[in-house]
C-alpha cells in the first residue's frame, strides 16, 4: 500500500450484505468484489459530511449482527464551526450506501 494517504489505510475490512468494505483513518472508504477482488471508492448517498469540511472515517466500525448494519464513527473538521464526532449507522441493505447520524459530539479540537 505505498500510494495511501496514511500509512494505515484500508485498515479494517467488512462485509456488508456482500458488499466488501474497507474502511480507512481518512476520508475514504473502499468497496471489494468477492470474485474479482476489483476495487472501487464507496460514493455515499447521504449528507453526513459536509463539502465545507475536512472529514474522516474512522477505522473503528462495529456490526450490529442482529440488523447487518454497521456502527460507525466520523471526525467532521468544518471550516468556519467547531469540529465534532458522528457516531452514524451504515445502512446494511446490499448496495445501500448510506449513513445516519444517530449522535453528534462536540470537539475542542481534532486529531
Amino acid at each position: 500500500n505505498l500510494f495511501a494517504i496514511q500509512d494505515n489505510d484500508y485498515v479494517q475490512v467488512c462485509e456488508v450484505n456482500g458488499d466488501i468494505l474497507g474502511f480507512t483513518d481518512d476520508k475514504y472508504v473502499s468497496s471489494f468484489t468477492k470474485d474479482t477482488l476489483e476495487w472501487s471508492g464507496v460514493e455515499f448517498k447521504d449528507s453526513l459530511m459536509p463539502k465545507t469540511a475536512q472529514s474522516s472515517s474512522v477505522t473503528h466500525v462495529l456490526k450490529e449482527y442482529s440488523t447487518g448494519d454497521l456502527i460507525g464513527m466520523a471526525i467532521v473538521s468544518p471550516y468556519v464551526n467547531r469540529p465534532y464526532a458522528a457516531v452514524y449507522r451504515l445502512d446494511g441493505k446490499k448496495g445501500s450506501h448510506t449513513r445516519i447520524e444517530l449522535a453528534r459530539v462536540p470537539l475542542s479540537s481534532t486529531p
